[in-house]
């Protein structure tokens, strides 16, 4: 923003938090502006908050055929993502000093289907990094209690450390590329 003076660089921060001023609004703002922090912010936003059959022509107009094919591509994408970390339930991580890792990998199975499956496949789940969410609730001392808290922490850490939560943020950058 060193390109626009202190009056307009105020104008910019008052209409940015301004309750009413929509992510369809900043979104269009942003990309006829050249704001690439209200591009960025407008996409994500309405990837991530707002159901896309929710969108009117008039707001469809506003912000453009290329930043609403990125938005429903994205929404898309990321409903494929979610299906297919879901569906794939990762191997139990059992650690050496284990005594039940049978017990292990099935409170594991029965957990990632019951647990991480329902909450990351949920239609309100479209939330940014539900999939993070979902993992993180494995992690809680609540769950899984019969299971070994080693067994259980590096099986979440596994599925952390598979790339599979940076992927979900790729898309979105991916898709943003597209009109910013």
């Amino acid at each position: 923003m060193d390109r626009f003076s202190n009056t307009e660089q105020n104008a910019i921060h008052n209409l940015d938090i301004l309750p009413t001023f929509s992510s369809v609004q900043r979104l269009h703002h942003g990309i006829h502006n050249d704001l690439s922090d209200w591009v960025a912010r407008g996409f994500r936003e309405l990837v991530h908050s707002r159901p896309i059959d929710e969108l009117t022509m008039q707001e469809v107009e506003l912000i453009g055929l290329p930043a609403y094919f990125a938005i429903t591509r994205a929404k898309h994408r990321l409903f494929e993502h979610r299906l297919l970390v879901s569906f794939w339930t990762p191997e139990v991580v059992t650690v050496a000093a284990c005594k039940r890792p049978r017990t292990c990998e099935e409170i594991w199975q029965r957990e990632w289907w019951s647990g991480f499956a329902k909450r990351a496949l949920q239609p309100d789940s479209d939330t940014e990094f539900s999939l993070e969410t979902a993992l993180n609730a494995l992690d809680a001392p609540e769950l899984m209690v019969a299971m070994c808290v080693e067994c259980k922490k590096e099986s979440v850490l596994a599925v952390k450390q598979s790339g599979c939560l940076a992927d979900y943020r790729a898309i979105i950058e991916e898709e943003l590329s597209l009109i910013s």
